[in-house]
C-alpha cells in the first residue's frame, strides 16, 4: 500500500530488502524495518503530540506486532499500545507491554475476557450491549472496574466494509444509564474510525463526519457528568498513496 512512498523516501530500505532476499537471509512475508528511521519518526510524532496536548498510543499491527519495537516506544515515552484485536493483545501481554486500548476493530471474545481484564488495559472498546454486560460480569468477579470506549456511528459517517457497528448519539442516554447500573464498568469515552483522512487533492489531513459525531457524543457524556472523557479520534492513512 505504501510501497511508492517507501521507495521515494527510503530507497535504501527497499534495496536492503531485495538484497537480503537474494542472499536467502530472509523468507517471503518477512517484515524488513529500518529501525533507526522508525524510532526517529516516532520521536518526532511524540514530541509534536506533546506540544499539541494530545495523548498518543501506538499500534504495531502494520509491522507484525513487533514486541521489540513496542518496548522501544514505551522507553521513548509512549504510554502503551492499541491492540485492535485479541491476537495483538496476546503478543503485547507475552512481552509485558502496557495496553492502553483493546478491541478497537474486533471486540474481545468472551473466552479471552478473564485474561485481558486481569492484565489491565486502560480502555476497552465496545459496540454492543452484550459485550458490555460480559465485561461487567468478568470485571466485577475480579474486583476491577474497566473503562469503556463506546464506538459511535451516525448517518453521514464514513464506515469501512466489515466495520458497521456502534451506537448512534441518540442511543447514548439509555446506554449510559445501563453502564451506570452495572458493576465493574464505567464510561471512559467515545471512539470512531476514521476521524481523519488525507485529501489527495489538497494534500491535507482533513476531519471526516465521524469526528463531528465523536464531538457530539462527547458533549452528551459531558452533560451527563462523565469526567476525564477520552475522545479517541484515530486517522486512517496520513500518507498519499
Amino acid at each position: 500500500m505504501f510501497i511508492r512512498k517507501t521507495a521515494e523516501r527510503n530507497p535504501e530500505l527497499v534495496e536492503a530488502g531485495f538484497d537480503l532476499m537474494k542472499k536467502g537471509l530472509i523468507l517471503p512475508d518477512t517484515y524488513v524495518i529500518d529501525t533507526d528511521r522508525f524510532l526517529a519518526n516516532a520521536e518526532k510524532i511524540l514530541q509534536e503530540a506533546r506540544r499539541q496536548g494530545i495523548d498518543l498510543y501506538f499500534m504495531l499491527k502494520q509491522i507484525g506486532r513487533n514486541p521489540w519495537l513496542a518496548q522501544k516506544l514505551v522507553e521513548m515515552g509512549y504510554p502503551g499500545a492499541v491492540t485492535v484485536d485479541f491476537r495483538e493483545a496476546q503478543v503485547m501481554m507475552d512481552h509485558n507491554i502496557p495496553i492502553c486500548n483493546v478491541g478497537h476493530l474486533v471486540q474481545c471474545p468472551r473466552g479471552f475476557l478473564k485474561e485481558i481484564i486481569a492484565y489491565g488495559p486502560e480502555y476497552m472498546t465496545v459496540y454492543s450491549r452484550e459485550k458490555i454486560r460480559e465485561i461487567s460480569r468478568e470485571a466485577a468477579s475480579q474486583g476491577k472496574v474497566m473503562k469503556l470506549l463506546i464506538k459511535v456511528a451516525d448517518l453521514g459517517d464514513l464506515i469501512y466494509s466489515g466495520q458497521s457497528a456502534g451506537f448512534s448519539p441518540d442511543q447514548l442516554p439509555s446506554l449510559l444509564d445501563e453502564i451506570d447500573s452495572l458493576p465493574g464498568v464505567m464510561t471512559g469515552g467515545v471512539t470512531s474510525f476514521p476521524a481523519f483522512l488525507l485529501n489527495d487533492q489538497s494534500k491535507e489531513l482533513e476531519a471526516t463526519h465521524n469526528l463531528e459525531t465523536l464531538m457530539k457524543a462527547g458533549e452528551i457524556l459531558a452533560a451527563r457528568g462523565v469526567t476525564d472523557i477520552n475522545i479517541n479520534a484515530p486517522s486512517a492513512t496520513c500518507v498519499s498513496t
